[in-house]
């Protein structure tokens, strides 16, 4: 009898955690989100237990205890029951006050920007923020995007505005691919500026493209599609070729790791013309302790592209490499003349760049050595992406 109940409560243990681990992550928390769904629970939990102390006295009487077999139970069984039962329905109320009262966005974050979207989704807490000129995206407490509220396109951020620099080694681009939406910076910018290209963006979250949508003006245009899709299955699977291919695909604090291998960036540059350039965002230092992610990220596209160019946002205004910051990594086998890539942006490509301050990204363009003995090639079967960033 012990072997089976013990056998028989491993068994609906391990069932209750398949089902609460599955329905919790795609059902639950997008649809309650964190707080009331925690509140519910433990209430919940909590009645549950006592409602068990009820049990045995209401069960078959062939399994009841000899002391209770053909006797009513208990008055402290029955007592217990009552408040057992009644702690069930309290928890429903309170469950219900808290999606009510606790789920809907506070009205200011902690920056003192007012909250215009909250939500929890399968992959992290969406927030849309505004202050007085800028709307923010942030993805927990990461900060995604930072749109100027009066054209809807400048970057208060600046490394998307960096993301131009792949123009610069394909002039004649007509086909752009952008891993990772956000709040369409880049996509928006790229749509609007250069009227000759078709841009195709992959965002994984569709709370995020609608997100994109309603609160940053992601326009719908022919020449603009967006696709719900894991990045590297759409590359995968997509037939066509691009002039340049942008990865922004940060989620929070990390960096999906099946998107930084030698694998990945062979399957990118397959899709990718001849003279196509990739275009990397890579959140890291460029020397000393903290720069290990950027010189494997380094080492992994040099040996699948023939020529790297490295953009340390703000380095040429005094930055010291050893600082986090973010990375723009170009990546090409074209072989283009440092020299006439400083020319081309100096002169933003015949005044077809319209990104404020864009003559001056070339004095960011890191031409020093960089060390990758010691770091390891990412690849499938080993990227240790997260044991590599250092945010903070």
């Amino acid at each position: 009898h012990i072997g089976r109940c013990a056998g028989g409560l491993y068994a609906v243990s391990t069932a209750g955690s398949i089902v609460g681990t599955i329905a919790t992550s795609f059902w639950l928390i997008p649809l309650l989100s964190l707080e009331p769904l925690i509140v519910w629970t433990g209430l919940s939990v909590c009645a549950a237990s006592l409602a068990s102390f009820a049990l045995v006295a209401f069960g078959p009487a062939e399994e009841l205890p000899a002391a209770l077999a053909g006797r009513r139970p208990p008055a402290v069984v029955r007592f217990s029951a009552q408040i057992a039962l009644t702690l069930v329905v309290g928890s429903v109320v309170v469950g219900a006050y808290t999606l009510v009262r606790v789920a809907p966005a506070p009205a200011r974050n902690s920056y003192g920007e007012t909250v215009l979207f909250q939500a929890d989704t399968q992959y992290h807490r969406v927030s849309v923020t505004e202050d007085a000129t800028t709307r923010h995206l942030r993805f927990d407490r990461s900060h995604q995007s930072a749109i100027d509220l009066a054209d809807g396109y400048t970057s208060h951020i600046p490394y998307p505005d960096y993301m131009h620099l792949a123009v610069a080694l394909k002039p004649d681009a007509k086909r752009v691919l952008v891993l990772g939406l956000g709040g369409g910076a880049i996509t928006k910018r790229y749509w609007r500026d250069y009227p000759e290209m078709s841009i195709d963006s992959v965002e994984i979250d569709p709370v995020v493209i609608d997100v994109a949508r309603r609160f940053f003006g992601l326009p719908e245009d022919e020449r603009l599609e967006v696709f719900a899709e894991d990045a590297r299955r759409f590359v995968q699977a997509s037939e066509d070729t691009y002039d340049i291919v942008i990865v922004d695909a940060y989620y929070s604090d990390a960096l999906p790791f099946h998107l930084t291998t030698q694998e990945f960036l062979r399957e990118v540059k397959e899709r990718m013309a001849p003279d196509g350039v990739l275009a990397y965002n890579v959140i890291s230092a460029v020397s000393g302790d903290k720069s290990e992610l950027f010189r494997s990220m380094y080492r992994t596209a040099g040996s699948v592209f023939g020529k790297l160019w490295t953009f340390p946002i703000g380095l040429g205004s005094g930055g010291a490499p050893d600082d986090i910051r973010n990375i723009i990594v170009l990546a090409t086998d074209a072989q283009i003349a440092e020299e006439t890539v400083r020319d081309r942006i100096e002169a933003r490509l015949g005044g077809r760049v319209t990104i404020e301050e864009f003559e001056g990204f070339a004095d960011d363009l890191y031409t020093g050595m960089v060390p990758v003995a010691d770091v390891p090639l990412l690849t499938d079967s080993h990227a240790p992406t997260d044991s590599l960033i250092e945010l903070y």
